[in-house]
């Protein structure tokens, strides 16, 4: 609604500044859709893959108690060198939702 408001005035400073703060918005928000999307549905993540080096892709959620789960019946049978990767990785996307 804001959007088609400012689109039909005319093009000044102010206007332009509006514009390029709510194109910033938008694309903030659009990031977090699917966490909301998850959010409803009871997780912060929701079955999402983590690829590893090995070649191996480990499926995992996040409930919204901060509970890992492996979803599926394999728990994934992971060495040293794996468990620190999917470790840094996890993390790493654990980080991305928050900046």
């Amino acid at each position: 609604m804001i959007q088609v408001h400012l689109a039909e005035e005319p093009e000044t400073t102010y206007v332009g500044n509006l514009r390029a703060i709510i194109e910033s918005m938008l694309n903030r928000l659009d990031k977090m859709k699917a966490c909301i999307q998850t959010f409803e549905k009871g997780y912060i993540i929701h079955r999402e893959h983590i690829a590893l080096s090995s070649g191996k892709q480990i499926l995992y959620s996040v409930t919204l108690n901060k509970k890992y789960e492996s979803p599926g019946r394999n728990k994934p049978r992971l060495n040293e060198a794996e468990r620190k990767e999917f470790r840094h990785k996890f993390e790493t996307r654990l980080i991305e939702d928050v900046t």
